[in-house]
């Protein structure tokens, strides 16, 4: 069962954001496509991109004869050499991407952990792009050890691109269970909306609870369902009437579906240009940083997702 109802809202975005959009390159073409997204969406925000990529140094570089001290000169030697490939790669590609757009673009070349590197430098980012799976990842996941572990960790919102979100439009998605990271994402995703001068979707499940009901008759059945209905209405209501809003049209179409948040927000993307879900909605866990619905976006959307920490 699904309801939907639409209106006119005004946007209060106008404020250029000079912060920066971290983007994480390996080499991918899912890296290509996130490359791309955070370019044009610096465009829309006037903000400075940062292209974070690692290289791995090898502390064993000649192989160890036993009993033997490995040789760390050489170690030293070809780590150097790998590093500057690294930086030269690195280069190119920033001088590539700077070529595209008209922000500003630089690189940050780090050492080790590609999730541990792009966090680093994402204390005071506006968002941080990653493509879904990069080049060590395995064929039939969706999500990379790389991309999860950023959307998991990360203070500022973390979009996942993905290959095929290069030619899709359409509305900005965002999920909405009144809990203080959804109306984040409601924020964020209205913001967004007006950027790209589309509308918004908000999305609300509910699902009928009849424990501990004793149900006499068909009319309780109704009673029932149709209270949950007007319950999602109030949660919608109470979400949006909480936007500052000052200038800039959106229109915004609110949906009611009966069912799972995570496969009503998945439906949802399939027609969208980005989807927006919070970290933890008001059934999460303390303690975990991502919850069923968020990860389950992540993993199955049919658009770009963005992840938000209330």
């Amino acid at each position: 069962m699904r309801h939907t109802r639409s209106n006119i809202r005004v946007s209060n975005t106008g404020q250029a954001d000079m912060s920066r959009i971290i983007v994480g390159v390996d080499g991918s073409q899912q890296a290509v496509l996130a490359l791309d997204w955070a370019l044009a969406q610096a465009q829309r925000h006037g903000a400075q991109v940062v292209i974070a990529h690692t290289w791995q140094p090898d502390v064993h570089a000649t192989p160890a004869v036993a009993g033997a001290v490995p040789d760390m000169v050489q170690d030293a030697q070809v780590n150097h050499e790998v590093e500057h490939q690294a930086q030269d790669w690195l280069d190119d590609i920033v001088k590539e991407a700077a070529g595209k757009t008209s922000v500003s673009v630089t690189g940050s070349l780090g050492t080790g952990s590609p999730a541990g590197h792009v966090l680093d430098l994402a204390d005071d980012a506006l968002m941080i792009v990653v493509g879904s799976r990069g080049r060590g990842g395995l064929r039939g996941l969706v999500l990379g050890s790389t991309s999860q572990q950023i959307s998991s960790h990360a203070q500022c919102p973390v979009v996942v691109v993905r290959e095929a979100d290069a030619v899709q439009t359409g509305p900005v998605v965002v999920g909405v269970d009144g809990s203080p990271a959804s109306q984040r994402a409601l924020e964020l995703a209205f913001a967004e909306a007006a950027l790209r001068k589309t509308s918004l979707l908000l999305v609300h499940a509910w699902s009928t609870s009849f424990a501990g009901t004793l149900i006499n008759s068909g009319q309780d059945f109704d009673r029932i369902r149709d209270s949950e209905v007007d319950q999602g209405w109030v949660t919608l209501n109470t979400s949006l009437s909480s936007l500052a809003l000052t200038h800039g049209a959106v229109e915004i179409v609110e949906r009611l579906v009966q069912g799972s948040p995570s496969a009503a927000l998945i439906d949802a993307s399939a027609g969208a240009v980005l989807t927006v879900v919070g970290s933890r909605g008001r059934g999460g866990f303390k303690g975990l940083m991502l919850g069923s619905v968020s990860a389950a976006v992540l993993q199955h959307a049919h658009s770009a997702v963005m992840v938000i920490r209330a």
